[in-house]
């Protein structure tokens, strides 16, 4: 693959640039310690603007999803570990580091609920715990909008590789949350219809195409927790 790619669309804001820069469908962060090297992380061309709004947006739900995450599945390994210590200011690499990890660690902690506190609504599938348990718990607001984003990323990003097409009106991408067990209809279109795109462990998308159209159906899971559905649709 080139250094950079040539002139051409951004994938995410579709407009043309001069000069672009790959963008990983995936964040480079998110793969666990146990991804084999011989995987190629799937790259897209992207504009530097959108390049840098996504990895915010990224950035933030790591800090946040990777609280939550097992330190000891191998889907997620090294993961928890990557987030402590970006909270951790001793691991600073200097003054200004040191204020940035330990901010946002403040962040983390001012914005959480604690115990009794924790809502009993709203929990995202896979990664919702009883309460009651020994250790008093936390839990962390996720930004709708953010995983809405990354979900019409990671899905205009497949279809680019794999259809070598960008996702434009009249079509747009719908994002859905759905719970384990409420998603059996659509889970067996996708085995009997689609393909399975996978970097294991962690890495996981099912998706099914129409074979005369951008229409489609993705099923998105990260680390064996973080489970999402896309559909696009011709409007």
């Amino acid at each position: 693959m080139a250094k950079v790619p040539p002139p051409g669309r951004c994938v995410h804001c579709l407009n043309y640039f001069n000069e672009l820069t790959w963008d990983h469908v995936f964040p480079e962060s998110w793969y666990p310690e146990t991804t084999a090297e011989k995987h190629e992380k799937w790259k897209i061309p992207s504009c530097n603007g959108c390049n840098k709004q996504y990895g915010k947006i990224e950035e933030e739900l790591l800090i946040k999803l990777g609280l939550c995450l097992d330190p000891n599945d191998d889907n997620s390994k090294g993961i928890v570990q990557k987030v402590l210590r970006a909270l951790n200011p001793k691991y600073g690499k200097n003054d200004r580091d040191i204020k940035i990890r330990f901010d946002k660690k403040m962040k983390i902690l001012k914005s959480a609920f604690w115990g009794e506190n924790i809502p009993t609504e709203g929990r995202y599938p896979k990664f919702d715990r009883p309460l009651g348990t020994d250790v008093e718990e936390m839990a962390v607001l996720i930004k709708a909008n953010h995983l809405r984003k990354l979900a019409e990323k990671i899905v205009r990003g497949i279809t680019y590789i794999e259809l070598h097409q960008f996702i434009e009106k009249p079509y747009s991408i719908d994002f859905s949350v759905l719970p384990e067990n409420g998603a059996d209809d659509i889970q067996a279109l996708l085995d009997r219809f689609g393909s399975v795109a996978e970097i294991q462990p962690g890495i996981k998308i099912k998706k099914a195409f129409a074979s005369d159209s951008l229409s489609s159906i993705f099923y998105i899971e990260i680390w064996g927790r973080l489970s999402m559905y896309a559909f696009v649709t011709n409007e």
